[in-house]
């Protein structure tokens, strides 16, 4: 009978009184599997294979439809819920089910959903008892109170199963009554009537119980482990030690999962905030009066080439990517391209040098004799051409070129040709890009 969770505690205890040899729980005449390792402490210190004992319980198991019967006091559904749960989705060793059971689990648990108020168990109830290889109580004070749960008790033993009952306590203790009337819990009292009964009137032969607390402390797995090892008849330890494995390979993979999920997050969620700083070479040449910058399809409009412009924040995935990075002048400047590699971090600041074009790079052009109409037949060939500081003179056909560095390169420049027998030529001239003509006369 079962619903509604209890203020239970929840860890690991055998009833309080002394447990005697002829218990029905003696380990002696319950183990059906045993370790072969040593143990130390309690710890499996080999973790060696299961030795598999067969034995009439274990051999008549499939014979029953149920593996277990919770029974319960409505009150403790929650805890019920719980219990059902984790028994159905425990994951048999592999020693004990390649040798008993085609699951891997222990499956079925029955649970009663319903709510019994009145009359005796209904035969659908006793048939599902009758199906049951274990009847695992769950004991508290509600159930302390309940007739129901004692019924279900009652008729597990009648049907000769009394070494197949589990006390699983949740809450309370199992009291004394050899001076108090057992129809009447005392305060605190767990076990239903059908059981105070028995162990009053059979002390050599106490029904001992798994509870979930133990010296006020609360552990419900390490009770569910010590329920699964009497239920599949193997050692405590064996199990406990299997579970404590478990639980640090889970948390190893926990611990990878929640470092992959982190990588994943910042690499995808968490965007790269990119800034570029435009800088330009060192010149006493005009600046540019209009150009472009892209980054990644954006563009952003430049005026002043010294200067920082922050792109914002591209996605995270584009990480270790490489975008495309271009720059375009309307004069003065050679267009820039190149795909830029996009850093892990969350900031990353580029410098995009700038290069000027040969604009003012070349002053070059031809000297002739200006007496001619035809002058361009008549080349003067060995005048001295000084533009700034630098010179040269003129080749067979009059022709002159001064490539100037960039420090060096102005918008205007005084250009002066000297010829023996010439009037000097004289003047400031822009630098050109290409060939013009210069005309000395005597």
């Amino acid at each position: 009978m079962h619903h509604e969770k209890s203020s239970a505690h929840h860890h690991c205890l055998r009833h309080r009184h002394h447990r005697p040899e002829n218990s029905i729980w003696d380990d002696s005449e319950d183990e059906k599997l045993l370790m072969k390792d040593e143990t130390r402490d309690g710890e499996n210190v080999t973790g060696g294979p299961i030795e598999i004992i067969k034995n009439n319980d274990m051999e008549t198991a499939s014979a029953k439809r149920n593996f277990v019967f919770i029974s319960y006091n409505h009150k403790d559904v929650k805890w019920a819920q719980w219990l059902q749960k984790k028994l159905e989705w425990y994951r048999l060793p592999t020693e004990i089910h390649n040798e008993f059971s085609d699951s891997r689990y222990i499956r079925p648990v029955f649970r009663d959903r319903d709510t019994l108020t009145s009359g005796v168990l209904n035969d659908e109830l006793r048939n599902h008892l009758e199906a049951s290889q274990y009847l695992v109580v769950l004991c508290s004070p509600n159930s302390a109170k309940s007739e129901w749960v004692s019924d279900e008790i009652k008729a597990f033993i009648e049907m000769g199963r009394l070494d197949k009952i589990v006390p699983f306590i949740v809450d309370g203790n199992p009291q004394d009554y050899s001076h108090a009337d057992i129809s009447q819990p005392l305060m605190g009292e767990c076990f239903p009537r059908a059981l105070r009964e028995w162990n009053t009137n059979n002390p050599d032969k106490n029904l001992l119980g798994i509870a979930v607390t133990d010296d006020g402390k609360t552990d419900r797995q390490k009770a569910f482990i010590r329920l699964v090892a009497h239920l599949l008849g193997v050692e405590f330890d064996t199990l406990w030690q299997r579970h404590k494995r478990y639980i640090r390979r889970m948390i190893t993979m926990l611990s990878i999962l929640a470092v992959v999920a982190l990588a994943l997050v910042y690499w995808f969620m968490i965007p790269v905030k990119v800034s570029v700083t435009i800088k330009d070479d060192k010149s006493q040449l005009p600046e540019m009066e209009h150009g472009i910058l892209n980054v990644n399809g954006s563009e952003y409009p430049l005026t002043n080439p010294d200067t920082t412009i922050n792109i914002g924040a591209l996605p995270g995935y584009n990480r270790l990517r490489k975008i495309p990075m271009s720059f375009h002048a309307d004069r003065f400047y050679i267009d820039e391209k190149e795909m830029l590699p996009v850093s892990a971090g969350i900031t990353q600041h580029i410098t995009l040098q700038l290069h000027r074009d040969s604009t003012f790079a070349v002053f070059a052009g031809a000297v002739y004799d200006g007496a001619y109409d035809n002058y361009a037949t008549h080349p003067l060939v060995g005048a001295k051409v000084t533009v700034g500081k630098y010179e040269t003179t003129t080749d067979d056909s009059g022709h002159f070129r001064i490539d100037i560095p960039l420090a060096d390169q102005q918008e205007v420049k005084p250009i002066r040709i000297e010829m023996q027998g010439y009037k000097p030529y004289e003047r400031e001239d822009e630098s050109p890009n290409k060939e013009l003509s210069y005309l000395m006369f005597h």
